[in-house]
């Protein structure tokens, strides 16, 4: 996270007009202040953005437009119009979060934006903090799991646009006439919850079953690192933002906890398979009998002969084109 390092290094401003402040990490433009309380406060460059008079005012995030600013950096003294993007003063121990959502988000646009890139980037921003206090949608075991597929797929981009399409998607990827579902446990034996319509699937869809077996480690992998890793690879803006909001919605206002959880990321790899859903037993439900919302737990490694129950290659995940 270096812009919170570079924030650590700037000296506290008196003057909200007139900021002390390092560039922005890979930005010719945009820079990390510390605002008049010590916050950290992001500039972004964007003369020709909306006018926006109101503030918009989050527990962790702070948003004004069109904000004349004198920034006084490392090789002079600049003048122009910002974003300003900053942290609540009452919650220093969100700083390093605040930044590294911030350097996430931004990092992505090119060099010289147009005024409808940065809005959107400064949106989704907005949307990612506001995720940032609703309550977990997903366990970390859960979107560990998916997050290590992303990871070891070939192309992150092509996985993250397969990726929770939409809120209603029965499987966490989607693409053409396939999807994948991603069960993860902590458990020895490959025991998974599944819901019944993971299972039953239209005719001419294929659907594979990803089962991750996961253990704990000081020295393993976090939601975080595995963010880390794959923002690396993503040069597409859209991607990157995506992957930001689903972690960030996935893990709530629990994210912080959750960054603490580390499982170990080789030993995940090796002890990953794939099955068919096909190849799974599923509830007999007569039609039209009204039962809905059916879950059930299946123990892979007793139901599906160890043979069958193959490794996953990796370097041939996500080869078609989502739909």
């Amino acid at each position: 996270m270096i812009l919170f390092e570079l924030y650590l290094q700037v000296e506290q401003s008196s003057q909200s007009s007139a900021l002390k402040a390092k560039l922005f990490p890979g930005r010719p433009n945009d820079y990390i202040a510390k605002g008049t309380k010590g916050e950290p406060t992001v500039l972004i460059a964007n003369s020709g953005g909306r006018n926006q008079v109101a503030p918009i005012e989050l527990r962790n995030l702070i948003v004004e437009y069109a904000v004349p600013m004198e920034v006084h950096h490392e090789t002079g003294v600049t003048q122009g119009t910002f974003i300003v993007l900053a942290a609540n003063h009452n919650r220093p121990d969100l700083y390093e979060a605040f930044c590294a959502m911030v350097e996430a988000a931004v990092s992505g646009l090119t060099s010289n934006p147009t005024s409808e890139e940065v809005e959107h980037t400064v949106q989704a921003l907005i949307e990612l903090f506001r995720a940032a206090i609703s309550p977990p949608k997903k366990t970390v075991v859960g979107l560990w799991g998916e997050l290590l597929l992303i990871d070891a797929s070939p192309d992150p981009t092509v996985a993250i646009r397969a990726w929770h399409v939409t809120p209603f998607d029965t499987h966490d990827f989607v693409f053409g006439s396939q999807a994948i579902e991603v069960k993860s446990t902590e458990r020895t034996e490959r025991i998974h919850e599944f819901n019944h319509n993971q299972l039953v699937h239209a005719a001419g869809k294929t659907v594979l079953i990803i089962s991750v077996l996961l253990r704990r480690s000081s020295t393993g992998y976090s939601c975080q690192d595995f963010a880390d890793a794959i923002l690396l690879r993503l040069s597409d803006q859209q991607a990157r933002l995506k992957l930001l909001r689903v972690i960030h919605e996935s893990l709530g206002d629990e994210i912080q906890e959750a960054n603490d959880i580390r499982f170990d990321h080789k030993e995940a790899l090796n002890l990953t398979r794939q099955v068919l859903a096909d190849m799974l037993p599923v509830v007999d439900v007569p039609p039209n009998s009204g039962i809905s919302n059916i879950r059930y737990s299946i123990n892979i490694d007793a139901c599906v002969p160890a043979i069958t129950l193959g490794e996953l290659d990796f370097t041939r995940l996500f080869c078609g084109q989502p739909g």
